[in-house]
């Protein structure tokens, strides 16, 4: 996906939200959930979400460094189920599209394939899948 079409998916999506940065905290907080799908975080993890946030022009790199500790913060004091409702709120209250669904799910898939896959990530996987409606893959 070239910057432009996720620069406009980003604007589309965000338009009606109160918070400018909501988006863009969600967005990394559920990148961080992916990386931390076998309940570990490692840096080369944190680096490809970091990455691709930034390369899709989904968060600059000054938003980066400025949500990522308050993010991170809210992250570690959810519990799974917690992580997971934080979600499905934020994909209710940002009113997702399909296409921009598809692009997170695929970006998850990226994230957790980065490393050798454990039956932890797997069910994680799944859950995004669920959390996500998606239903049918092309």
């Amino acid at each position: 996906m070239n910057s432009k079409i996720s620069t406009e998916m980003t604007t589309e999506t965000t338009q009606n939200i109160a918070d400018p940065h909501e988006f863009e905290k969600f967005i990394l907080y559920i990148y961080l959930w992916a990386a931390s799908s076998n309940y570990q975080m490692e840096k080369d993890e944190l680096h490809i979400v970091k990455q691709k946030l930034e390369k899709q022009n989904l968060i600059n790199p000054i938003a980066f460094d400025e949500f990522y500790p308050i993010v991170l913060d809210l992250f570690h004091s959810h519990n799974d189920y917690e992580c997971q409702q934080y979600i499905e709120t934020c994909i209710a209250d940002l009113q997702l599209d399909e296409n921009m669904r598809r692009k997170i799910y695929s970006d998850i898939r990226d994230i957790i394939h980065g490393e050798k896959i454990h039956d932890e990530e797997s069910m994680q996987f799944l859950k995004f899948k669920k959390i996500l409606n998606i239903h049918k893959l092309n």
